[in-house]
Order: C-alpha cells, then structure tokens, then sequence
C-alpha cells in the first residue's frame, strides 16, 4: 500500500525538565544555561515487510551548547590617577634614556623599572632590568587582588644611616626618593686635599633627583654636605596627618594636597600658593623681604651661592669660571662649555649643595631650615659674603 509513494514522517522533542528541576531547588544553585539548536539528521532507510521504501525522517534534536558569557571588566582602583602621573609617563627621559641600550642597568633599574624595586625590597640586590614605560602597579603592590604593599620598616640611605617614618608606606616611597649620593660620598672623593687646591682626582657628585626623603630627615640621613664644626637640623616634623609622604602627596597622582594646607596657612589656594607659607619672621637670606615664603628665601641663597662660587673661581689660581645648566649632564661646565675639571675641596662641596637645592624643588617644605644651613655653609666656604644673612638655628 505504500509503493511509489513517500512518506514523511515528523517527529519533535521538546526538552524542559532542566528548567523546571532548576527552579524547585529550595536553595540558590548554579545552573549551566544551554541554548537549544535545531541540526537536521540525515534522511534514514526504513524496512517495511514485504517490501522496502526509503522514509525521509525530520528529527529535531536538542543539542546543548554553551552560553556565551559576558567577560567582566576588572576594575583598577585609582588607575585614572596613576595613568596621569609621573610614575607612568612613558615618555619622560626617566624611562627613556635606556632605550638603545635596551635595558636599565643595574645600578639604576631600582628606580627606573618596573620590576626592579619589587627585587630589591625582596632580595636586597639590584639587577639589569628590561626598558619600561614606567611604574605599574606590581611595582608598589604585591598583591594585586588585595592590593597591599609590600612591606619596608625601615630604609637604608646613600649615607649609610638607616632610618623610619613608622609607616611602611611611606617607607617604601623613600626607597627611591633618597638620592645617590651623601655628604660622606663627597668626603671620600676629596680624601685629605686640601680645601683649596685643585686637584685632577676630583670631579662632581651629583645627588640626583627628588632627594626628598634625604631632605625630610636632615642630618640624621646626611643628604647633604655638612661641614665640620657646624650642626644641622635632623628630620622636620610637621602636624599630626601631614607629616609623612603619603599624608601630604596623593600615592598614585603625586600632586600635594594643597586644599588641607589653607586650613592652617592663609592664602593658600594653589599649589603655587605653597611657595608663599612660612612661619619664620627670620630674613635668613638678607634680601630685606621678611614676608616672602621660605622657599623665597632657599632660591635666594641658592643664587648667592652660585656667585660665590664664580668669585671663587675668579680669585683662586688655577680654578675657571664655573657654568651651571641644570638641563645637560654634568650640569658644571667651563666657559669653553666643556665639562667642569679645575675643581678643589671647597668648591666641589658648594657644588654639591647647589645642586642638592635645585634638584629637591620641594625642599622649602620637606625642610627649609636644613637646605638653607647648607647653602649658607657653603656660600661661607667659598668666601662668599655672609653678613647680611642668618643661619637657621
């Protein structure tokens, strides 16, 4: 009865246990949701007795396939902030200048890596470290679910001393923001030349950049060069909740807080304000402006002492005149723009201080009264004239 005839038979499957056992649970569970998808199954012979006939058979199959799932979005706390900071400027020269080497040596990759601080916290050693286009947060954090720090109680100056802010934070800022170089780096290049004579074994020391913490704790990290005979203040202590780094500067910005700064200092609006603050009433650098901020007054002995140090130059034998660009490395050139070599005891000293001031831009607040000892001690040694002005306390 069924020759030369076709018959299609259609048969269905419809499957929705799943969703009905899921939604019974009495507790929340996870369930996998599925997607269901109709795939066509080739056509089948079937034998009827008596005779065969190909039957073209429909089926529709529920396949499971997996849902597609949305990939969340991590969430980077304060990363606008840290994107927009020094920290993270892949441009500057900071991070750049090891390009054609392709790597950041050793001696500075603690600093100018990004892997480099991390190893020398943990292991206490400094190795070549690749190029970087910054610090990231793996730099400061070693976690980074929970995102804590990793851990300094205390930190080891270029001088030796080792010293605390009793905030591991804060400590771990100091480790970079220390300088290279001491007041004991330079007495162990002069040895025992003596304080006037020029000598070929001397040449300059730079304390690098941002010595802040150097700054902030005086003569008990010696950043400076002290001179013999002579006391210098130790670390300037602020009010409470602004007396360490990461109470006055934002962690992952770095800008200062400025607006805290106007509930104790009137005026203060900007950060540009912050140069007029000063407590003082002491014209220490005798410019007849008692009113001016402190680091008025830093700038001014800062400028005194490099025309010390010319008149210095001019009066002893065998000295040329001195050119600071605090642009271009070595920084002191002569007149003939050639790196700066006629240099004795006491002019290498004042030397080193100058630079000290104008590489820590906010010394005026990390410690006025230190920066501005050194500076008056210097302009002193080179026998610039003193008179008219005060040494801090």
């Amino acid at each position: 009865m069924f020759k030369g005839k076709r018959i299609v038979l259609v048969i269905s499957v419809l499957l929705i246990a799943l969703f009905v056992l899921a939604a019974c649970q009495s507790e929340p569970t996870e369930v996998e949701v599925t997607r269901v998808v109709e795939v066509e199954v080739p056509g089948e012979t079937v034998e009827v007795p008596g005779e065969t006939v190909e039957v073209e058979v429909e089926v529709t199959r529920v396949v499971e396939v997996p849902a597609e799932v949305e990939m969340a979005v991590a969430v980077i706390p304060y990363e606008e902030e840290w994107a927009n900071s020094p920290h993270n400027d892949a441009e500057a020269e900071a991070f750049r200048h090891w390009d054609e080497d392709g790597e950041v040596p050793g001696r500075c990759s603690r600093c100018h890596s990004a892997e480099g601080l991390p190893l020398f916290i943990e292991q206490g050693v400094t190795i070549n470290q690749p190029t970087a286009n910054g610090l990231n947060c793996a730099t400061c954090h070693d976690d980074l679910n929970t995102y804590t720090r990793y851990q300094t109680e205390d930190v080891t100056f270029p001088s030796g001393s080792t010293v605390t802010l009793e905030d591991p934070d804060a400590n771990l800022c100091m480790n970079c923001h220390q300088g290279r170089s001491s007041g004991s780096t330079v007495d162990a290049r002069i040895g025992d030349t003596p304080d006037d004579e020029v000598s070929d074994s001397l040449g300059f020391i730079n304390v690098h950049y941002f010595a802040a913490g150097a700054s902030l704790f005086g003569s008990e990290a010696g950043g400076a060069y002290e001179f013999d005979g002579n006391d210098y203040v130790g670390r300037f202590e602020h009010v409470g909740n602004f007396d360490v780094c990461i109470e006055c500067h934002d962690t992952h910005a770095l800008e200062v807080k400025y607006e805290a700064c106007g509930n104790c200092h009137e005026g203060v609006e900007s950060e540009e304000d912050l140069h007029n603050i000063r407590i003082s009433e002491t014209d220490f650098d005798g410019d007849g402006d008692a009113a001016e901020g402190i680091a008025g007054e830093v700038e001014t002995m800062n400028e005194a002492l490099l025309v010390a140090m010319n008149a210095y130059a001019t009066a002893t034998e065998g000295v040329d005149a001195i050119v600071y660009d605090s642009h271009s490395y070595p920084y002191f050139f002569n007149d003939a723009e050639e790196r700066y070599a006629t240099w004795t005891p006491n002019l290498l000293r004042a030397a080193y201080n100058y630079q000290y001031a104008q590489k820590d831009p906010g010394g005026f607040a990390h410690n006025g009264q230190y920066i501005l000892q050194a500076l008056y001690d210097s302009i002193a040694a080179v026998g610039g004239d003193v008179s008219g002005m005060t040494r801090p306390g």
